[in-house]
């Protein structure tokens, strides 16, 4: 069913310190933010691309946010540097799914199509947004966002990796 898992994946935003020990506010990007306490380390992919692992010392979940405090980060100034920096797992430690749900990364390449046979183009990206997840959609000479919701995608065929949707009026204005 999924695609080729990629190396990491991303399960957290760091959007400030918090605090004069280290700690951090962490925007999370999964459904359980509680998965963050099950977890002995995370792999930090800062903005130039560099990638390292730290142990997770502390968790707690607070209005929405995870705070988290770092192996090794122990000041305000250390936590500073680590803004804007995506908080990421393995493969390894995905949580299982229900038979209706899947990882973001599991479509990216997808052929969009209508149920009428037209082909829209490939899932470029998701984003995710208060009320569902938006399939950036590429074709050859445009872009389409399409909305993850139940009365457009009708059906996502993992053996020929392709997404059918039912477009709504405007989709394609």
């Amino acid at each position: 069913m999924p695609n080729q898992s990629p190396r990491y994946i991303a399960v957290g935003f760091v959007e400030k310190p918090q605090g004069i020990k280290g700690e951090i506010k962490v925007r999370p990007l999964t459904d359980h933010p509680s998965r963050f306490s099950l977890l002995p380390s995370l792999y930090i992919e800062m903005p130039d691309q560099s990638i390292f692992e730290l142990a997770i010392e502390d968790f707690s979940e607070r209005n929405g946010s995870v705070y988290l405090r770092l192996q090794g980060i122990n000041s305000r100034e250390a936590a500073e540097k680590l803004r804007g920096a995506y908080l990421s797992i393995t493969p390894d430690y995905l949580l299982p799914l229900q038979e209706d749900e899947f990882y973001y990364f599991q479509i990216l390449g997808f052929k969009v199509k209508t149920l009428a046979g037209d082909t829209i183009g490939l899932v470029d990206s998701v984003m995710d947004v208060t009320s569902n997840a938006v399939l950036t959609v590429k074709s050859s000479d445009d872009e389409y966002l399409v909305p993850v919701i139940k009365d457009v995608v009708k059906k996502i065929d993992w053996p020929n990796k392709e997404i059918l949707i039912e477009p709504i009026a405007g989709l394609f204005d």
